[in-house]
């Protein structure tokens, strides 16, 4: 991998990891603030929680159906190369997109805890959004490459680039 290409890289990889890290934080953020936290007058709302999480896979089809317009469909009918900068700034812009949909799920968990005061409950938000993350990991190698957006279409690649 040229250096170009390895700094391109781990612009992607610190984006993704920070907001990785913000899903863990906000499982951290719930757990301290319903453990000393007195019991909530509150109601526990299910259909809240039905809502939330209805939401939540929303965002995972939308990131899904974002992932194949913008990036697997581009580099299939050559239309995004991320060696110009262009390419990249497109291709940044999407991983974005996709990332931010993961983490508001992960923000729906949070807030759900805040207001039922219940950890557990935001666990399957948080699960959604670490699921969603893992992946719409950077995948750097299958966008330099047209053949390999078809594995790129049903597996997420890894950032090293594959030998042909």
């Amino acid at each position: 991998m040229k250096s170009s290409q390895l700094a391109k890289a781990t612009v992607f990889w610190v984006i993704w990891a920070a907001l990785v890290v913000s899903i863990l934080v906000y499982a951290a953020a719930a757990f301290l603030s319903t453990r000393q936290a007195p019991p909530s007058e509150v109601q526990s709302s299910q259909v809240l929680f039905l809502v939330l999480l209805g939401m939540g896979f929303s965002n995972a089809l939308a990131s899904v159906v974002i992932r194949q317009i913008f990036l697997v469909r581009a580099v299939r009918l050559g239309k995004l190369d991320v060696d110009t900068a262009e390419g990249f700034r497109r291709a940044l812009v999407v991983f974005v997109v996709l990332w931010a949909l993961a983490d508001l799920t992960g923000v729906f968990g949070l807030a759900l805890v805040f207001w039922n005061s219940s950890f557990l409950d935001g666990l399957p938000f948080w699960g959604l959004a670490l699921l969603l993350m893992l992946f719409h990991r950077p995948a750097w190698g299958p966008l330099h490459r047209k053949e390999s957006a078809e594995r790129f279409s049903s597996q997420p690649g890894s950032i090293h680039e594959t030998r042909s």
